[in-house]
């Protein structure tokens, strides 16, 4: 699996397109974890490992086995590569303008990102119940490339495990910038493992004590902060590196992170989300959960929107301004317009497919659609609109833009047809869900 891996990361980086790189690796990854994890447990990843023997679900003993293992196909892979597609040569450095500590703050935030994901769609309880596991884990772990690898890719490379970072860097034989990539890339792993002991608490539990928890006001809010935190941080790097891909990659960063949170505090990460759940009704968020999410949904969007600032500030574009304004010969009202309607797409659909009961067909209590059907709502919007108004979908999204480039006059004309667009999810979802509000029949 690793070896599969890594040999396509190093043909996409000598011969392929800089628009597809991402989703091509994600794809092969999410494809030999699905084909590698029943006999393995398909981690392909030293970093992936790791945090699964520091979160206890592995011994030490397999972990390093399976590092040797990776670590051996990822430089037979980074062999091969260089021996096939000579001339040409793979080799591992910061991106253009960057220093080493921009790519190694990539690298660990965006391979904490992944294992949190794996620890909370593969290991987790909640997610994985006896004989009930979900369907959606490879599918959450391979789009966390998506996400990182538009976002980082011209800060690090975007490698996101020792494996890929020792095939990339062959040359040097890893003891290139391999090394240091490899140790920022584990050092993520522990940060993954820590975040995700905060909003799981109930893994230290007992069977029975754990069937009866209910997750905590900060517990939720934790899991509320990472996600958007996650969210408007890829959002913002993919708008400062001027990426080819960044409603793709967006959706990719929420399809993933509801899935690793959904089963925590709904996984929100969106005020007109939140807004478009309680006017729906049926006790599905209180008032108080909702007031404490839409501020802590504000907050990291703001500090994820400072963060992508310092990576603009030393990139390729630091020149250029990215502001939060409407889109050249555009007006406010209709790019707001524009916002309202997609984000009242985004909000119906959160409401018809996480809040609903599940059909008698439905045979899993964790079936795949649900995240990828509200990620689907993002790369639709942002591509169909990002030209008139970016696309935010989001009043997080569009204070962390804003953040990013101190540019708040038109935030909150957008965060107000925003929230317009939540309220008039939860009318259409009252109107077309009219089941939703009556006793479920008794069998």
């Amino acid at each position: 699996g690793t070896f599969v891996l890594v040999f396509t990361v190093g043909c996409c980086v000598l011969t392929g397109s800089g628009t597809w790189n991402a989703t091509a690796i994600a794809s092969v990854l999410m494809a030999m974890i699905y084909a590698v994890g029943p006999v393995s447990g398909g981690h392909l990843n030293p970093a992936v490992s790791f945090s699964l023997g520091l979160s206890g679900n592995i011994k030490y003993a397999k972990v390093f086995k399976y590092w040797v293992a990776q670590l051996l196909g990822g430089s037979l892979a980074g062999a091969a590569v260089h021996a096939l597609l000579a001339p040409k040569a793979l080799s591992l450095e910061p991106g253009a303008s960057y220093t080493a500590w921009h790519a190694v703050l990539a690298e660990f935030i965006y391979t904490a990102m992944l294992c949190f994901v794996v620890l909370n769609v593969a290991a987790s309880r909640r997610n994985n119940p006896p004989h009930n596991g979900n369907q959606f884990f490879a599918l959450a772990i391979g789009f966390v490339i998506v996400a990182g690898g538009y976002a980082a890719g011209g800060i690090s490379g975007a490698c996101f495990n020792p494996a890929v970072a020792l095939g990339v860097d062959i040359k040097h034989f890893g003891f290139g910038w391999g090394i240091v990539w490899g140790l920022a890339e584990l050092s993520g792993a522990v940060l993954a493992v820590a975040l995700y002991r905060l909003v799981r608490p109930d893994e230290a539990l007992s069977e029975a004590d754990a069937q009866r928890y209910t997750a905590l006001l900060p517990t939720k809010c934790a899991s509320e902060f990472l996600g958007t935190f996650m969210l408007v941080l890829t959002v913002g790097l993919n708008v400062v590196m001027a990426s080819p891909a960044t409603a793709w990659s967006a959706a990719a960063a929420l399809m993933s992170m509801i899935y690793a949170l959904g089963s925590v505090s709904g996984a929100h990460f969106n005020p007109a989300v939140t807004l478009a759940i309680v006017a729906s009704g049926r006790n599905k968020c209180s008032a108080k959960d909702a007031f404490a999410y839409t501020l802590t949904q504000m907050i990291a969007g703001v500090l994820a929107g400072l963060l992508c600032a310092s990576f603009h500030a030393a990139g390729p574009n630091a020149a250029k301004t990215f502001a939060l304004v409407p889109g050249a010969k555009y007006d406010a009202c209709g790019a707001g317009l524009c916002e309202m309607f997609f984000t009242f797409v985004l909000g119906y659909v959160v409401l018809s497919v996480a809040t609903t009961r599940d059909p008698p067909q439905q045979q899993s209590e964790h079936p795949f659609h649900f995240a990828l059907a509200i990620a689907s709502c993002v790369t639709a919007g942002g591509n169909a609109i990002g030209a008139a108004s970016g696309g935010e979908l989001n009043p997080a999204v569009a204070i962390g833009v804003a953040a990013q480039d101190l540019s708040f006059g038109f935030f909150l004309v957008f965060a107000l047809w925003e929230l317009a667009g939540g309220m008039l999810a939860a009318i259409a979802f009252r109107v077309t869900h009219r089941v939703e509000f009556s006793e479920p029949e008794k069998v």
